[in-house]
């Protein structure tokens, strides 16, 4: 089986009721967070809270002892500050790669009721938790589906015996993900409890991946 016909639901709230910030908006409001007075005086205040804790805990016949977790406490304090920096360089090394690839292209949905073809890729286990994860390929590798808060995505394919099996799944990967997307499904070592778990379409489903 390689290919499969796939259909978004409706939305439950329309596109523009759900937008991400821009890298900008984060970047300002992360700054104004660091320059203002009550992050300052938290930054201070927590200095001296942990200088006194270890003053009050080391001995004072230990003096490598004492530099040695003063010097632990700086390093916690330096991560904890430089990790919205790290995140929000990532974000923008994301969005240089989304560039490389190309804008985003949202799929369409013009076959006969509304239905589009993607391209089943295979499944990879997610570690001892006995569940699968399916990668989908769109038609596109710019492609991505114009999913909305709360919208689903419908699969359909044929089982061995050529019947029409329909389920209905959110996407395990992200939103954003161009020219593929995954679902989560329990491995299928136990149809009884997958059919149990699932309901009774999309365990057909998951049966014929």
């Amino acid at each position: 089986m390689s290919n499969l016909a796939v259909r978004l639901d409706e939305p439950l709230l329309s596109p523009a009721a759900y937008r991400r910030p821009s890298s900008v908006a984060v970047f300002k409001y992360i700054l104004s967070v660091f320059l203002s007075d009550a992050f300052k005086f938290a930054v201070v205040a927590f200095l001296i809270a942990f200088v006194t804790s270890i003053l009050a805990r080391s001995e004072l016949t230990a003096p490598k002892n004492l530099l040695s977790k003063a010097g632990g406490s700086v390093a916690s304090v330096f991560r904890w500050v430089r990790a919205p920096f790290l995140r929000l360089a990532d974000g923008i090394a994301s969005k240089r790669a989304v560039a490389a690839i190309g804008p985003p292209v949202p799929m369409t949905f013009d076959g006969d009721g509304g239905w589009g073809v993607c391209t089943y890729l295979g499944a990879e286990p997610v570690g001892g938790s006995g569940y699968v994860k399916h990668e989908f390929g769109l038609p596109s590798k710019d492609n991505v589906l114009p999913l909305t808060l709360g919208q689903h995505i419908a699969l359909c394919c044929l089982d061995n015996d050529d019947n029409v099996v329909q389920g209905e799944f959110y996407p395990y990967s992200e939103r954003t993900q161009q020219g593929t997307f995954s679902v989560l499904l329990p491995s299928g070592k136990n149809m009884e409890r997958d059919e149990n778990e699932l309901g009774l379409d999309r365990a057909g489903v998951s049966r014929v991946l």
